[in-house]
């Protein structure tokens, strides 16, 4: 048997002859869980004196059901009941500073070893950066040079690219070796 009580300071006493009221607004589910050292029994009460019977019990027991607008719940019994709802509870609390999680990290200043390499690296990507501006400007500007003049050069190379070696000569017989001739 298990027996779940949550957080056991937020359940409260009811003394005898006093009343569970539950204000929340609207149509809404409400679970009352109910721990009771005697006979005891509930009853629902609406603001217009209608009573409904909810259940009657000892023990632990939890009562649920949908409640419209605010309501009471009258408890019959001849000794103290406890009772838990979260219905018009908080269910967050403000944290008052005593208890700490987390505690951020504190940043070390950086090595002047590393802030040379950083200054270094930042430099070396500039200068390949300019090259590579250098470079797109060339090519834009081959690329317009060759617009106006006609672009009929498409198929020329400039002097040494893109011309084939002409095949190998065949190679010469060794001296001595003769054709043999066929027999007659």
């Amino acid at each position: 048997m298990v027996i779940k009580l949550k957080d056991p300071r937020r359940w409260f006493q009811l003394p005898v002859g006093d009343v569970i009221s539950l204000e929340g607004q609207g149509r809404r589910p409400v679970r009352l869980e109910v721990n009771a050292v005697t006979d005891a029994s509930f009853q629902l009460v609406y603001p217009d004196d209608k009573v409904i019977f909810l259940a009657a019990f000892r023990g632990m027991e939890t009562i649920e059901f949908v409640a419209d607008g605010p309501v009471e719940v009258w408890v019959t019994s001849e000794s103290e009941v406890y009772f838990y709802t979260d219905e018009g509870r908080n269910l967050a609390f403000v944290n008052d500073g005593k208890v700490v999680f987390a505690k951020p990290h504190q940043r070390r200043s950086e090595s002047e070893q590393i802030i040379y390499m950083q200054s270094l690296m930042l430099e070396n990507e500039r200068r390949r950066n300019a090259k590579l501006q250098a470079a797109v400007a060339e090519a834009e500007a081959r690329e317009a040079d060759s617009a106006d003049s006609g672009g009929d050069d498409q198929g020329e190379l400039p002097a040494g690219e893109g011309q084939e070696d002409p095949p190998p000569a065949p190679d010469p017989e060794p001296e001595g070796v003769a054709e043999e001739q066929p027999a007659s």
